[in-house]
């Protein structure tokens, strides 16, 4: 966030609408990254967030929770280009 703030106000740089679907993929490919690295590199929660932390027999929270994010960030990416 804080290097795409950056390039919008130093450069020419602007938020594409064509480009949601793209912040959508990154959001879905980001939840399956942080479940693996949660369960098979680091065998904890990534963030110690209750109800992100992919605790045993509770996963659907942090599937659904992950798995929201993927459409708010396509969301805010075409509000901006709007």
């Amino acid at each position: 966030m804080v290097n795409s703030i950056i390039e919008l106000m130093t450069t020419e740089m602007v938020f594409l609408r064509r480009d949601a679907k793209w912040a959508f993929v990154a959001g879905i490919i980001y939840m399956f990254c942080n479940y693996w690295g949660s369960e098979w590199v680091i065998h904890r929660a990534v963030y110690n967030i209750p109800f992100l932390n992919w605790k045993k027999g509770e996963e659907w929270k942090s599937w659904l929770g992950y798995g929201l994010q993927a459409p708010v960030l396509a969301i805010i990416v075409w509000i901006i280009a709007v």
